[in-house]
Parts: C-alpha cells; sequence; structure tokens
C-alpha cells in the first residue's frame, strides 16, 4: 500500500510554554471578587476554569485589577522570547458592560514596536455578571478570540478568557509589557484577573487533503516509482 503521510501536514513537535504575568492588586483599584455579587463562588474558582477551555491560570488569586473609564494601566512581563506562534490569554471582563468599544490592548516588544487590538463589547468582552448589561459573547474579533472560562451556573456569573494572536515577526523578540486602555465612553470597568504569555502556541490540528488531492498524490508517487524501476531496469 502506498504511503500518503509525507502529504500531510502536521502541527509543531515543539510544546508550548506557559509564562504566567504577575498582576499587581496593591493600589486602589484593585479588590477581590468575593465582594462582588455571589463573588464567594469566583473567588473560589479553580485555576483552570471549569468550562473546558484547556487554559490555566498558575497565578489564579480570586483577585482583580480595576482599570476605569479613560485609564490606562501599563503590566509589565517577565522576559519572555517569543516564537513564531505566540499569545496572550487574559481573564478580563467588566463592570456595566456595553456594547461598544470597551478597551484597548496594547502589546509592546523588546523592539520597541506595538500591536493594539480592540476588544467589543458583546464580541470578546461583556459584564462579569448576568444581569440587565451586555452578557453576549461571540468570541470573535479581530487578533483576539473569546470564550467563557468559569461560571457558576444558575447563579449567573462568570470569567471570560481572551486570546490575543502576537505578530509572527515578533520572533526573536521578547514581550515587554501589555497596556489596557478603558476608552468606554460609558462607566464601564474592565476587570483584569489573570494574564499569561504562550509561546510555541498550538497552531491548529494537521490538514488532511481533499480525496481528490490524494488521488493526484499518489498518482505522482506512483509515476516517480515508475520512472525510479525503469531506471533500474535500464
Amino acid at each position: 500500500m502506498l504511503a500518503l503521510a509525507g502529504f500531510v501536514g502536521s502541527p509543531s513537535a515543539r510544546a508550548a510554554t506557559v509564562t504566567d504575568i504577575a498582576i499587581p492588586f496593591t493600589t486602589s483599584t484593585t479588590g477581590d471578587w468575593s465582594g462582588q455579587i455571589n463573588g464567594s463562588t469566583i473567588f473560589a474558582a479553580p485555576t483552570n476554569g471549569n468550562t473546558g477551555t484547556g487554559i490555566t491560570f498558575a497565578d489564579w488569586n480570586g483577585q482583580f485589577n480595576e482599570i476605569n473609564p479613560g485609564q490606562t494601566t501599563v503590566f509589565s512581563v517577565p522576559s519572555v522570547a517569543l516564537t513564531a506562534n505566540s499569545e496572550v490569554n487574559t481573564l478580563l471582563n467588566n463592570f456595566f458592560g456595553d456594547d461598544d468599544e470597551d478597551a484597548i490592548v496594547t502589546f509592546t516588544n523588546s523592539d520597541g514596536q506595538t500591536d493594539a487590538i480592540d476588544l467589543i463589547g458583546g464580541q470578546t468582552i461583556r459584564d462579569y455578571n448576568q444581569n440587565s448589561f451586555q452578557n453576549t459573547l461571540t468570541g470573535t474579533g479581530v487578533g483576539v478570540t473569546a470564550q467563557e472560562w468559569w461560571n457558576n451556573g444558575a447563579d449567573g456569573q462568570r470569567l471570560d478568557v481572551q486570546s490575543f494572536l502576537l505578530p509572527a515577526s515578533w520572533a526573536g523578540t521578547n514581550l515587554v509589557s501589555f497596556s489596557i486602555d478603558d476608552d468606554s465612553p460609558t462607566t464601564t470597568d474592565d476587570i483584569l484577573s489573570a494574564a499569561q504569555v504562550v509561546t510555541n502556541a498550538p497552531v491548529g490540528t494537521a490538514v488532511t487533503p481533499e480525496p481528490s488531492s490524494l488521488i493526484l498524490a499518489g498518482s505522482g508517487m506512483l509515476a516517480l516509482l515508475g520512472a525510479a524501476r525503469r531506471r533500474l531496469a535500464a
């Protein structure tokens, strides 16, 4: 039987490396989730959430850093050498969520290059509390995806994780910081609970050729084998 495995793409064999980012919880704009609606359950959420995202925040401790409207907060990042497949995961929700542009997240590398990504209410960020504010999370945005990371069921509170894809051209540089600019025109406050850098991030499963492609590939291989036999017989 002719083996066609060489024609099927395969993901990188390198394992992903996760580096957690220490979020400062020492200023007047920080707190812990136990003080919010049903916050004791959020405070006790496990480090890997409970919705099967596969994302674990080793530094999760039930606290948050609050970025108020019109405020920009910069977070330092440990020295992390980036690869072509690098991303940043955040636990980011808000109070009084709306459907406007809620925040601009800007990443900076060691060459001084920046990459700014918008978070839009109803798409990649929403209120932590299932109430009268923005509760939709479509999960898709430009340069970022989002999914529910944890919830406490019928009580109606949740935390969402965003995955920001960093530019492939940044490979070989270090990520040095990221900032969150809360430019919401209303009273929406962005709430950052945890963050991490992932290098050699998974880029998807192997691509399986269509049956017609397999037939063409097989025909090509057979032709090459036939030519080799003819050369040997000559």
